[in-house]
C-alpha cells in the first residue's frame, strides 16, 4: 500500500517558504560583500592641550641705592639729618652756656636762666607756627630743641644753683618730659619724642654737675613718662630710650661707688635700681600687649634689669639679694604671660640669672649651692610641659652643679677623705640629695632623649655615692667612715642596676627594652670596675672583703632573676 500524495495547497506553501528563505540569503550575501568593500572609518582625533601660559615673571629687584643717591633725590632725608644734627648741638651748646657762664660769671645766674628760659620758649612757638604751616621735619626740630633747652634749665635751677629742693625741681621735670611726649603724641611724631629724650643721656650729667642719685631722680621721671605716654601708641623706640636713660646712669653710680669709693645712700641706690628694673619690665609689658615689637619689649626688659644685676658690686649683700629676688620673682611671674617666644625666654633667662646672682649674694657656699639645687628641681617639676621652663631648670641646675662640684663635693674628697665640720656635712648631703632629684627630674621631662637620661644617671648616681661616702666619713671618721662609704657606695651602684633591670622587665619586649638594658649593664660593669680598681686598691680587711661578696652576691641575685624572668616570658 502505497503513501498519500501531499495536499497541493501545501506543496505550493513549501515552495513560498523556500523562496523566501533564498532571497533574503542573497540579501545577507549582498550586505556582506558591502561590508568588505566599504572603508575603515578613521578614528577621530583629539583635541590638542590647551597650552600653557609662561608664568609670569618676578620683578627684578631693584638694585640698592647709595644713601648718597636716595639723599639727592629725596629732600627730606637730607633734611632730617641736618636737623637731628641741628637739634644735638644746639642742645650741647645750650649746655656749655649755662656752666661756662657759670665759670666765667658773665652773667647773673638769674640771666643765664632767663635767658634759657626765653630761647626755649621762641624755640617752641617757631615751632608750632612751622607745623601749622605743613612743615614736618622742620617743626619737629624746633619744638625738640625748645623742649630739650627748657629741661636743661629746670636741671640747672635745681642742681647747679640750688633755687628749688630737689622735689620741686622732679615735679617741674616731670611736667616738662610729660608735656613735650604728649606734645609728640598729640603730633603723632616719634621722631618728636625721641629727638626730645636722646640728648638729655648726655647733656642732663653735664648740666646737674655729676653724676649721682638726683641725676638718676631726674632720669627716672624721664623713662616714666616715656613708658605711660607711648603705652597706647604704636611707638616702640621711645619706651626703650627712656628706659636705656635711667638704666646708664643707675649702672654709673654703681661702678662709681664700687671703683672710686663715692659715698651713696644704699637704700635710695637699691630702690633707684629696683624702680629701673620695674620700669623697664612695664615698657616690656606694654610693647608685649600692644603687639608693636618683640625686640623692643626684650630689649627694654634686659637694660631695665642691668643695674640689679650688677648692684651687688656697691651694696650690702642683704639689700642686694633683696633686690634680686624682687627682679627675679617679677620676671618669673611675667613668664607665664601669654606673649612671643622671644620675650618669654628673655624674662625667663633674666629670671634665671637673677636667681643665680641672688642666692650667693644672700647665703655663704653652704646654702647658697643646696637653695640653687633645690630651686633647679622645683622649677624642672613645674615647669615639666613647658620647653621654656626646663629648659631654665637645666641651666639652674647646671649651674648649681658646677657649684656642687667646686665646693659641696669635690671630686678630690670621693678620692681622699677630708674632714668637715658639722654644717658642711650637713649642706654636702643635702646638696648631694637635691643634685639627685634635680637629676632625677631633669631625666623625665627629657626620657625620650637617649644621651640626656645617661647624663642624668650618671649626675644622679655621682651625687648618691657622694651622700654615702659623705655619710660614712662624718659618723666613722676618715678612716674606717671613709672605707665603708665606698663599700656602700659600690653595693649601691649594683643595686642601682638591679632596679633599672626590673624597670626594663616589666616593658614589652622589643626596641624599647634595650636602652634600659644597656644601662643596666654598663652600670654594672662600672661597679665591676670599681672593684677591681679603685676598692681593691683603696679598701682594705674586712671592708675590702665585704665589697666583693655584697657586690658579688647583689650580682648573683640580679642575674639568675632576671635570667628566669626572661625564660618565663619566652616561655
Amino acid at each position: 500500500m502505497t503513501a498519500p500524495y501531499p495536499h497541493p495547497a501545501h506543496l505550493q506553501r513549501l515552495a513560498q517558504e523556500c523562496a523566501h528563505l533564498a532571497h533574503r540569503t542573497s540579501q545577507i550575501a549582498a550586505e556582506l560583500a558591502a561590508m568588505q568593500v566599504a572603508p575603515v572609518p578613521a578614528p577621530v582625533p583629539a583635541p590638542p592641550p590647551a597650552p600653557i601660559p609662561p608664568p609670569h615673571p618676578y620683578p627684578a629687584t631693584p638694585p640698592r641705592r647709595s644713601w648718597l643717591s636716595r639723599a639727592a633725590d629725596d629732600g627730606r632725608l637730607v633734611g632730617a639729618v641736618l636737623a637731628v644734627a641741628g637739634v644735638a648741638v644746639t642742645v650741647v651748646g645750650v649746655g656749655l652756656l649755662l656752666v661756662l657762664a657759670a665759670q666765667a660769671g658773665l652773667l647773673r645766674p638769674e640771666m643765664r636762666v632767663a635767658a634759657g628760659a626765653v630761647f626755649a620758649a621762641s624755640l617752641i612757638g617757631l615751632a608750632t607756627r612751622s607745623h601749622a604751616r605743613g612743615s614736618g621735619v622742620g617743626a619737629v626740630a624746633l619744638a625738640a630743641t625748645g623742649i630739650a633747652t627748657a629741661y636743661l634749665d629746670v636741671v640747672a635751677v635745681t642742681r647747679l644753683y640750688h633755687w628749688v629742693p630737689v622735689v620741686v625741681g622732679l615735679v617741674l621735670a616731670a611736667g616738662l618730659a610729660g608735656g613735650g611726649v604728649a606734645w609728640a603724641r598729640r603730633w603723632r611724631s616719634e621722631r618728636l619724642a625721641l629727638v626730645s629724650v636722646t640728648p638729655l643721656i648726655a647733656v642732663a650729667p653735664l648740666v646737674a654737675g655729676g653724676i649721682d642719685l638726683g641725676l638718676v631722680g631726674f632720669m627716672l621721671v624721664i623713662a616714666v613718662a616715656c613708658v605711660v605716654v607711648a603705652h597706647r601708641t604704636p611707638w616702640s623706640a621711645l619706651p626703650v630710650v627712656g628706659v636705656s636713660a635711667v638704666s646708664l646712669w643707675v649702672t654709673a653710680v654703681v661702678v662709681a661707688a664700687r671703683v672710686a669709693a663715692a659715698e651713696v645712700d644704699g637704700v635710695l641706690l637699691a630702690l633707684g635700681c629696683a624702680a629701673t628694673a620695674a620700669i623697664g619690665l612695664a615698657a616690656g609689658l606694654s610693647s608685649v600687649t600692644r603687639r608693636v615689637s618683640a625686640t623692643a619689649a626684650a630689649l627694654a626688659s634686659v637694660v631695665g634689669c642691668v643695674p640689679a644685676l650688677v648692684c651687688g658690686v656697691a651694696l650690702d649683700r642683704g639689700v642686694a639679694a633683696s633686690v634680686l629676688a624682687a627682679v627675679a620673682t617679677a620676671n618669673a611671674a611675667l613668664v607665664v604671660w601669654s606673649a612671643p617666644s622671644i620675650v618669654r625666654a628673655t624674662w625667663a633667662c633674666l629670671a634665671a640669672v637673677a636667681t643665680v646672682v641672688a642666692i650667693p649674694s644672700a647665703f655663704g657656699a653652704t646654702v647658697a649651692v643646696p637653695a640653687l639645687l633645690a630651686i633647679a628641681a622645683v622649677v624642672t617639676v613645674v615647669g615639666r610641659g613647658d620647653r621654656l621652663i626646663a629648659a631654665v631648670g637645666a641651666g639652674l641646675a647646671v649651674v648649681g652643679g658646677l657649684g656642687y662640684l667646686g665646693w659641696s663635693v669635690p671630686v678630690e674628697s670621693l678620692l681622699t677623705p677630708i674632714a668637715r665640720t658639722d654644717g658642711q656635712t650637713a649642706s654636702a648631703v643635702v646638696a648631694s640629695l637635691l643634685l639627685v632629684g634635680a637629676a632625677a627630674a631633669l631625666g623625665v621631662v627629657h626620657r625620650t632623649q637617649a644621651g640626656a637620661v645617661i647624663a642624668a644617671g650618671a649626675v644622679a648616681l655621682y651625687g648618691l655615692t657622694a651622700t654615702v661616702v659623705t655619710v660614712g666619713v662624718a659618723v666613722g671618721g676618715t678612716g674606717a667612715g671613709f672605707l665603708a662609704g665606698h663599700m656602700a657606695a659600690t653595693v649601691l651602684w649594683v643595686l642601682a642596676a638591679s632596679a633599672v633591670l626590673a624597670v626594663a622587665a616589666r616593658m614589652p619586649v622589643g626596641a624599647a627594652r634595650r636602652a634600659p638594658i644597656a644601662a643596666a649593664l654598663t652600670l654594672a660593669g662600672a661597679a665591676v670596675v670599681k672593684l677591681v680598681t679603685f676598692d681593691l686598691a683603696t679598701l682594705d680587711g674586712a671592708f675590702r672583703v665585704g665589697a666583693f661578696v655584697a657586690a658579688g652576691i647583689a650580682l648573683l641575685a640580679v642575674g639568675a632573676h632576671h635570667a628566669r624572668a626572661r625564660s618565663t616570658t619566652s616561655v
